[in-house]
């Protein structure tokens, strides 16, 4: 199993969301888009924390 760690300091969480995605891939594809990039800019600026790519759970 494939984990990349993509943001935050590796703190152990409170809380834990996950988004499903048929492959990695495409995940990736969702996180790097061009329409994604303002709202990470707004979630970091408005909460803290550490997103992760874990393919194949």
């Amino acid at each position: 199993m494939e984990t990349v760690h993509l943001e935050g300091g590796g703190s152990i969480p409170s809380a834990i969301v996950v988004l499903e995605f048929p492959t990695a891939e495409q995940a990736r594809a969702w996180y790097d888009s061009p329409e994604y990039q303002p709202y990470i800019k707004m979630r970091q600026a408005g909460a803290t924390g550490d997103l992760f790519l874990v393919a194949g759970l």
